[in-house]
Order: C-alpha cells, then sequence, then structure tokens
C-alpha cells in the first residue's frame, strides 16, 4: 500500500495557504486560473508521485519526517528522482495549458522558474508534509509574479 498519503491535517494546511490566496490575489488580479496552477500539482504531480516512484523508482535519494515515531527530523524515508520528475512535467503542462492567465512576461517567467521550484518544494520537503509545501510555494511564487 501507498505509504506517502497525505494525512487529513494535510488538506487543512493547504487550505489555510490556498484560502487567503483565492481571496487576496486570484480575486485582486483577476484571474480565476490561477488557483488551479499549484492545486493541480499537488494533486497531479505529487499524486503521481509515489506510483511512479515504486513503480519505476531506480534513483533514490532520502527525506526526514517532520514529527515521526515520537521525535522530529530522524526518521528517513526515501523517494525516487522519477517520482520527482512527475512534479516538474505537471507543472510544466499545467503552467502552459494556462498561459492565457498571464501576460507574456510573466508566463515565461513562471514557466522557467515554478516547475524547478515546484520540484525542489517537494524533494525536501519533510515526509507527509510535501502538500502543504508545494501548495506555499506554489501560491507564494505566483503572488509574487503577479502583485510584485
Amino acid at each position: 500500500m501507498f505509504t506517502n498519503c497525505s494525512s487529513p491535517s494535510s488538506y487543512h494546511q493547504r487550505f489555510a495557504i490556498y484560502f487567503p490566496f483565492k481571496l487576496l490575489v486570484v480575486d485582486l488580479v483577476g484571474k480565476k486560473a490561477l488557483i488551479f496552477i499549484p492545486i493541480a500539482v499537488n494533486n497531479i504531480g505529487d499524486g503521481l508521485a509515489e506510483p511512479v516512484g515504486v513503480a519505476w523508482g531506480k534513483h533514490k535519494y532520502t527525506t526526514t519526517a517532520l514529527y515521526h515515531k515520537g521525535k522530529f527530523f530522524t526518521s528517513k524515508f526515501t523517494r525516487s528522482y522519477e517520482g520527482s520528475l512527475c512534479v516538474l512535467i505537471t507543472t510544466f503542462v499545467v503552467v502552459g495549458a494556462n498561459y492565457n492567465a498571464f501576460n507574456t512576461v510573466q508566463f515565461w517567467i513562471t514557466f522557467a522558474i515554478l516547475p524547478w521550484l515546484m520540484t525542489i518544494a517537494e524533494a525536501f520537503a519533510p515526509h507527509t508534509n510535501d502538500g502543504p509545501f508545494l501548495a506555499l510555494v506554489g501560491c507564494g511564487f505566483l503572488t509574487a509574479v503577479f502583485l510584485i
């Protein structure tokens, strides 16, 4: 069975990031598609990362859990580069599919940087907490692109 499934608290943590992003950025700039970018990467890219890593992941690396078995940052868990590649590819596809939400400069900045940031966030996020980390990085980057 899959061991990297998000806990119920992970969904609450993500909501705490998506909700203010929706109210403060998406509604402000009037680009409703923006909310779907981090959500799709989180659900599709990260959702595929584990089964792809289990089935085809030959190149492994380790990460820690935020809290596991009564201790902070002590337990090691493996992930694969092949699984993390799902996040990278998904982000490229989702950003490309939503190109109308950006002006030309915003699109190319986002297309060039966000896939790599999301992949790094997934790779270094503590085990079972990659969902909130992906939400924070995705929403944070898009906030910077549209409000700075």
